[in-house]
């Protein structure tokens, strides 16, 4: 049925605070299936020069109406194909974001954290995650085309790791991470392997530098221009 979201595939696993990885695996699935037939495909990293920014109805929340102040967080979108396009391109230069016309609910979003629902309507999710805040925590959104982000991402989780005392990794010692990091290696993208390029989560894609526009690494939105790109119009 048109409009409606395909759900998580089937014993689809995600690691907590790795939501970088879950959305590259979830975007990678996606694009292998027929949904693409349907629904283009976005990473959207949020986050802010300072990397500080403030999401309501996350699940580590201490209160309902208290928010998590994460230093980036990733969602993975899905927006309803249609003929037309709104600007942002994929590298190749295909289409891929459309327009938002019609009553049905044409983007939907995936955050393996919120409260929201799994999937939820972007509307819902945009005005129920990012309320009014002072502006060190508002929110800045890198929009990434799927295939871009599984193309080009790519990590060595050095950002997870917890400061040796040395600052000296021992030879054959295990890295101690904040967080246990999920089984499967590091990620790196095709494109960013043939570059030679193993670590570009944070310079490339959480940095929300807006003169990085129609590259690889997306288009940064405010979050009006991140409203107008998903909102629905009847």
């Amino acid at each position: 049925m048109a409009g409606c979201p395909p759900p998580l595939p089937a014993e689809f696993k995600s690691t907590g605070f790795w939501c970088e990885e879950n959305v590259y695996l979830l975007i990678q699935q996606f694009l292998l299936s027929h949904i693409t037939a349907s629904w283009d495909v976005f990473a959207i990293i949020v986050s802010n020069v300072d990397k500080s920014v403030a999401l309501w109805n996350q699940k580590l929340a201490q209160h309902d109406l208290y928010p998590v102040v994460w230093d980036y967080h990733v969602v993975m979108a899905l927006r309803l194909r249609t003929a037309s396009s709104s600007g942002l391109q994929q590298s190749d230069g295909a289409d891929d974001l459309g327009d938002t016309t019609g009553a049905i609910c044409r983007c939907w979003v995936y955050d393996f954290d919120t409260r929201l629902g799994l999937p939820c309507p972007a509307e819902r999710y945009i005005t129920q995650s990012f309320c009014p805040c002072p502006a060190r925590f508002q929110s800045m959104f890198r929009v990434v085309p799927g295939q871009d982000y599984i193309d080009y991402f790519a990590s060595d989780r050095s950002h997870m790791l917890l400061p040796s005392p040395s600052q000296l990794q021992i030879e054959g010692q295990r890295p101690e991470y904040s967080k246990p990091p999920p089984d499967h290696p590091c990620l790196v993208g095709k494109k960013a392997a043939e570059a030679g390029v193993t670590n570009n989560l944070m310079q490339s894609f959480v940095s929300m530098d807006m003169q990085s526009l129609g590259t690889m690494y997306g288009r940064v939105l405010t979050l009006q221009e991140m409203v107008n790109w998903i909102s629905v119009v009847q």
